[in-house]
């Protein structure tokens, strides 16, 4: 299993790692840094031109593609699948097209991905004899060249050693030994190359490479992409890998889009929870005097119950293999009309409590506790129209 934020501190045994000794949830985090460093150094003439070859484009989403699986995916089939497709992809590619570089990661690759599906298996003399492989791998993945000095590996005769921050993804991909995840500000990023080919190649054409830029942006950072979100690009089906790199970022696109609506619809819901609990004397003004404004609170009142008809149909429509088009856009007019309502009943709220006020509250007790309603609302109307927008941009991608 990957190691999330906060995970990593329980395998740190010292400052330096004997590769041998570690655990393969330790060589996973470490061998995915390493091949992430030596994949971002890639390069040939043609990675560098404005127009590259189709057969390199397939190479590095198929590398790309091994590299996510590595880390995101702890299922058995699903690493299988990849592993066939990498040593698919290899076993057509003739020498003369695929670098030495670019076979070292993708062999790397393989042997993590097949210590992982051992793990998956249970499988413990396959899974020892995985990261004794990788011990011997790792501090060779860069080619021979000026590269290796921003290497974080020592050796003596018999046993290689790393830094234990690399054991952490949350930590930037080329920090200082002995940078921490808490510390952040005090990263020093003097060994990260101020050249860093893979992403030139994919801002050749960003269209294309945009969720494979953020990615590796993540990991440069210090802080990789919601692992969730990973973890479903990894299982997006072999057919759309093949088809090629523009299949592959339409699918991503909807997937992400879909991720992001999901999110929202999570967010929304908090807000509608924390909207239903405020007492409901607040929200129809009853602070000691005649109630406040009954028509437009009592219309509110049925719009919350409006919108959680809304989220229900849409939780239920995305849930779909082929979502309808025309009910996800009739649902996002619906909530976006809704927050209009209660975007206009909020502006009320403030003044109307104050105008009312109980003659036994101080008025400055009363200003709060309108601030209070009117930011609880707010931040609902805010969240409906979240909502509205992320279906409006899940539609486009199943245009």
């Amino acid at each position: 299993m990957m190691l999330p934020a906060g995970d990593e501190e329980s395998y740190l045994m010292s400052e330096i790692l004997a590769l041998d000794d570690l655990q393969l949830a330790q060589s996973r985090v470490l061998t995915v840094r390493e091949m992430l460093r030596a994949f971002g150094m890639f390069s040939t003439s043609a990675s560098l031109s404005s127009s590259a070859p189709e057969w390199l484009e397939q190479e590095l989403l198929v590398t790309a593609r091994a590299l996510l699986t590595c880390y995101s995916c702890d299922d058995a089939t699903c690493v299988l699948t990849t592993l066939h497709a990498l040593q698919k992809s290899r076993a057509m590619r003739d020498e003369t097209n695929l670098s030495s570089h670019l076979k070292s990661i993708q062999g790397c690759a393989a042997k993590l991905l097949l210590g992982v599906a051992a793990n998956a298996k249970g499988e413990k003399e396959a899974v020892e004899q995985t990261v004794c492989r990788l011990a011997d791998e790792i501090p060779t993945m860069l080619p021979e060249s000026p590269n290796r000095t921003y290497l974080r590996y020592a050796t003596d005769e018999l046993v290689h050693f790393a830094a234990a921050s690399d054991l952490h993804y949350h930590i930037a991909l080329w920090a200082n030994e002995d940078a921490e995840v808490a510390f952040p500000e005090f990263w020093v990023l003097s060994n990260q190359p101020s050249f860093i080919p893979i992403m030139y190649f994919w801002k050749n054409d960003g269209s294309k490479w945009k969720f494979w830029l953020d990615w590796y942006q993540g990991f440069l950072d210090g802080k990789p992409l919601d692992w969730e979100l990973q973890r479903r690009v990894a299982l997006i089906g072999d057919a759309i890998w093949e088809a090629g790199p523009e299949a592959v970022a339409a699918e991503i696109e909807r997937v992400r889009s879909l991720f992001e609506l999901e999110q929202e619809i999570a967010n929304l819901k908090e807000q509608l929870t924390a909207v239903q609990n405020t007492p409901a004397a607040a929200l129809i003004g009853d602070n000691g005097g005649p109630p406040l404004e009954d028509a437009p609170a009592r219309a509110f009142q049925t719009d919350l119950a409006l919108i959680w008809k809304q989220v229900e149909e849409l939780e239920e429509e995305i849930a779909k293999p082929s979502p309808s088009l025309s009910h996800l856009e009739k649902i996002a007019k619906a909530l976006w009309d809704i927050s209009l309502r209660m975007a206009a009943y909020c502006g009320s709220i403030a003044d109307g409590m104050i105008r009312e006020g109980s003659k036994e509250l101080a008025k400055a007790t009363a200003k709060w506790t309108a601030g209070a309603i009117a930011v609880t609302v707010t931040a609902q109307t805010e969240s409906v129209q979240s909502v509205a927008k992320a279906i409006g941009a899940f539609v486009k991608t199943l245009q």
